[in-house]
């Protein structure tokens, strides 16, 4: 049916949004059965949507079945994730719940930052510019370097850090923000010395609490770039209240923001406050609200992204100007 694996991840979200859950429940088998590579994630998602459609019991046996053939998720997921209610409590639930916090241990121990780079055909030259994409929660950038092909089209030299903080088998997130930031910079660092690129146009982007981090880098000045691209970050109150103020300072360095989330994003008033705080502050920043989407990207991302690295360029173009 597609072509890439977030594809996939990308109409099952839809369809979830909109509590189609047989479609959805459709669009993970056929997932299963195109990506096998990627069948512990579509088994979780098959068991949430099982759940979702009043069938705890066959959700459960699809779990036990994954777990038998080797697959294992985050225990944080499988112990508060709201879809997998009528499982959660349950003796023989928790024996998968337990067996999966022994595999993440083992796995965490044997886990390290990691860099995948997308060079523009012919390679990077001094004036090739960078986006630095950090990858949303439970995510790896395998799957997550395709939403980034239309910047890679576009000559851009593309770099992916994964971090080492593991949340499952093949899913990596950024729940220690000093640890993934200190991985960030020393992966950037080498990154640096083995790329050629132009230092004066670096965008950070990111989704999620991939955003959330890219927000912050961006603004502490800690890799120095043109702004940040932020997919659905999930800001959370506190978490605004701890950016408020480094944005007078990030606004003086001429940092610019392009921020797009959903109408049905859980963090959409946080992220709304923010972009206020930002303009207040001299920062420029834009807010896209996606009519009708939640926590996740863009049905037409492509055009996004190209829109907001086009307003990065006329950042640095006035840049270079003043």
């Amino acid at each position: 049916m597609f072509q890439k694996f977030s594809e996939y991840q990308k109409q099952l979200f839809q369809l979830y949004s909109e509590q189609r859950y047989s479609e959805a429940l459709r669009i993970a088998e056929e997932a299963g059965r195109s990506f096998p590579t990627r069948a512990g994630r579509t088994i979780y998602w098959r068991a949430c949507l099982l759940c979702r459609l009043g069938k705890p019991d066959e959700a459960l046996r699809v779990l036990q079945e994954g777990l038998r053939d080797g697959h294992w998720w985050g225990i944080s997921k499988l112990s508060a994730d709201a879809d997998l209610a009528p499982l959660q409590g349950r003796p023989d639930f928790q024996e998968i719940v337990a067996e999966c916090e022994r595999r993440r241990q083992a796995a965490q121990a044997q886990a390290k930052p990691h860099l995948k780079v997308l060079e523009p055909v012919g390679g990077s030259t001094v004036k090739t510019p960078v986006l630095l994409a950090l990858h949303w929660a439970a995510g790896n950038v395998e799957d997550f370097a395709d939403y980034w092909q239309a910047a890679w089209q576009q000559g851009w030299l593309i770099a992916l850090p994964q971090s080492s903080q593991i949340c499952s088998e093949d899913g990596f997130w950024w729940p220690d923000y000093e640890l993934g930031r200190r991985e960030v910079l020393a992966t950037f660092e080498r990154f640096r010395q083995e790329y050629v690129f132009c230092a004066d146009e670096i965008v950070i982007a990111g989704a999620s609490q991939g955003g959330v981090l890219a927000v912050r880098l961006a603004l502490e000045g800690a890799i120095p770039c043109r702004g940040f691209l932020a997919v659905v970050p999930s800001l959370r109150d506190h978490t605004v209240e701890e950016l408020i103020p480094l944005l007078k300072a990030a606004a003086e360095r001429g940092l610019g923001g392009w921020i797009i989330t959903g109408e049905r994003d859980p963090c959409l008033e946080p992220t709304r406050r923010f972009h206020e705080q930002a303009l207040k502050h001299g920062l420029r920043c834009e807010l896209f609200v996606k009519p009708g989407m939640g926590h996740a990207f863009p049905a037409d991302f492509d055009t996004d992204l190209l829109q907001a690295l086009a307003f990065f360029k006329s950042i640095t173009s006035d840049h270079e100007h003043r």
